[in-house]
């Protein structure tokens, strides 16, 4: 085992983080812009009514997260 167990209990009880909350709502955001589409949208239009609906985040990290879901228009 790489930790101590005082580190894998610490590790189970811990939250996620700010961020990763973060991009997995927009994940959610870009999947239902993307399918509502039909899946014809790419980053740079998806970035653009993300703003709309007030969700930050330019093109470069609309398209790392569509990369990570591999999604492609």
């Amino acid at each position: 085992m790489d930790k101590s167990p005082s580190g894998y209990y610490k590790h189970l009880r811990s939250k996620p983080s700010k961020t990763k909350v973060r991009r997995e709502k927009t994940k959610k955001a870009i999947v239902k812009i993307y399918n509502d589409s039909h899946q014809i949208y790419g980053s740079p239009k998806i970035a653009v009514i993300l703003h709309k609906h007030g969700i930050q985040g330019c093109q470069k990290y609309v398209y790392s997260i569509m990369k990570e879901a591999n999604i492609k228009p």
